[in-house]
């Protein structure tokens, strides 16, 4: 077997065997290396590190003191968020419902109700109001001169909120500028102020027909001359009007029973009769009942009649006439306006911001104080490294575990 050669070295140089390998140079962490760190847990922790300064005591005592530090952060954020204040929170929503299972919602725009803008919810209207009474019907003059009886619901501050069965209804009114548009499907209408009718009353067809009074000496009166007039609607309004005298003439060609005839005077409005006062209302009674003719009778077809025109039109409605007393409107505005009713605009006032109180669950608040206590770790652990650094000598070497 040849023996193997062996170079001897020159000059007590050193020289590596053919089959060892080469090694590197080690020229530190790569630019790649640099930008991009290598996790620490790639590293062999297990190995033998050293601790930074001098003293393995002094190292031993800070991690101790830098755990209790962060329990006792742990503990006390623990505590904090577990506070009423920390622990409930406001939870909102906004939705176009009114309410909400479990919320508190109110409007985000104010809505005027009872003549006044408010933000009132709608259980907050329903707790305001009160019950209409002596004291919360009031007599009210409006515009047109009337006294008509309103309803003080509520008050918000040195205000009142009022409803008003006289103004809802003129607001749904409507208004028929035609003289002899003294009608209307599903609709009451009466003479428009000032009125401008034959007898000046405020009276429709359907009233004119119940209020009429038959002739009587309530509603007859005499004159100097002997005629006698009569007064339909009572001596405080017209009289009779004559235009049915033609009418009355074909056929009693202006002679009634008794002796009595009738006539009008030129430059008056009324049909009157020439007899005594005692026999004037059997006179008057033969005239009321005669016989209809092509145009109708001679009683209530003829005086309700006129009310059938009207020089300003008529003005139509869709609800009752207002009490006309106050114990009247207690019934009305209790039996037409409850609260229920006054408040449901309210309902419709969206959008509403509904919110609810809610507990933060516990986890949240482990989660919180975990972070604040990691946070607080790390912080204290990079100062308590700074200052060894400090108090680390240059030419000491460093201690290990």
């Amino acid at each position: 077997m040849a023996e193997e050669a062996f170079e001897e070295p020159e000059n007590g140089k050193h020289t590596r065997s053919q089959d060892e390998p080469e090694s590197k140079k080690d020229t530190g962490p790569s630019m790649v290396e640099t930008a991009i760190p290598i996790p620490d847990f790639f590293y062999d922790i297990r190995s033998t590190l050293p601790l930074v300064g001098s003293s393995h005591g002094v190292v031993r005592s800070l991690t101790n003191f830098l755990y209790l530090i962060t329990i006792g952060i742990f503990v006390a954020t623990y505590v904090f968020y577990s506070l009423p204040e920390q622990l409930l929170s406001e939870e909102s929503v906004v939705t176009s419902e009114w309410e909400k299972v479990g919320y508190v919602c109110k409007p985000l725009q104010k809505l005027t109700v009872g003549g006044l803008s408010t933000e009132w919810t709608f259980d907050e209207c329903i707790a305001a109001t009160a019950s209409p009474n002596t004291d919360t019907i009031i007599a009210v003059v409006k515009s047109d001169a009337s006294t008509q009886f309103d309803y003080q619901f509520a008050t918000q501050g040195d205000k009142s909120l009022v409803m008003s069965i006289h103004d809802d209804r003129l607001a749904s009114s409507v208004l028929q500028e035609t003289s002899n548009a003294w009608s209307r499907v599903g609709f009451s209408c009466f003479p428009e102020t000032p009125y401008d009718n034959y007898f000046d009353v405020g009276l429709n067809y359907s009233e004119c027909l119940q209020s009429l009074q038959p002739p009587s000496t309530e509603v007859l009166i005499q004159d100097q001359f002997g005629r006698v007039e009569y007064f339909p609607f009572g001596t405080a309004f017209k009289c009779y009007p004559w235009n049915c005298n033609e009418r009355l003439n074909q056929i009693y060609g202006g002679n009634l029973d008794n002796g009595a005839y009738y006539t009008y005077s030129l430059g008056q409005d009324c049909l009157n009769v020439f007899v005594s006062l005692s026999a004037a209302v059997q006179a008057w009674n033969t005239i009321t009942t005669t016989q209809e003719d092509s145009q109708g009778n001679f009683y209530d077809d003829y005086i309700c009649g006129f009310l059938k025109s009207n020089g300003n039109g008529f003005r139509c409605f869709d609800k009752p006439k207002p009490p006309s007393t106050k114990e009247q409107a207690i019934e009305r505005y209790a039996s037409e306006y409850p609260p229920e009713t006054i408040c449901a605009p309210l309902k419709q006032n969206s959008p509403f911001q509904c919110t609810r109180t809610v507990e933060a669950p516990m986890v949240t608040r482990l989660s919180l104080s975990l972070a604040s206590a990691q946070a607080v770790f790390a912080l204290v652990g990079i100062l308590f490294v700074a200052i060894l650094r400090k108090m680390k000598k240059p030419d000491q070497a460093p201690s290990t575990v």
